[in-house]
């Protein structure tokens, strides 16, 4: 019986090492502008960005604008579903930064908040 309470415990510590192995913590980089964001993101880096969100044709797709330029914004109905999305109320949008092939730097939206 003794032998068995050791081996479970043995084989806890395992999977909880195993998995402490696999849990990643993501930062976010905030950029300043979009051009920023364009020319120094990685693929798969978090990015936080604040701008004006314009509906495109493609069904939640989003151009988020500022001064210095936009970026396509994929953001899924349920993450605004309970708010109406204008274009000229500003947002905060977190997403997670992807390359479309042959196109350019995309963002694929987490989180969207209303800036006020």
């Amino acid at each position: 019986m003794f032998g068995k309470f050791i081996l479970g415990a043995a084989l806890t510590a395992v999977m909880a090492a195993a998995q402490a192995e696999v849990t990643v913590n993501h930062a976010f980089i905030s950029f300043e502008t979009v051009a920023a964001a364009q020319k120094n993101v990685k693929a798969d880096e978090f990015v936080l960005l604040t701008g004006h969100l314009v509906k495109t044709t493609d069904a939640d797709v989003y151009e988020l604008k500022d001064a210095t330029g936009t970026i396509q914004v994929t953001l899924p109905r349920e993450l605004h579903s309970r708010m109406t999305i204008t274009k000229e109320d500003t947002y905060e949008v977190l997403g997670r930064a992807y390359f479309v092939p042959f196109e350019e730097l995309r963002i694929d939206a987490e989180k969207i908040r209303l800036v006020k």
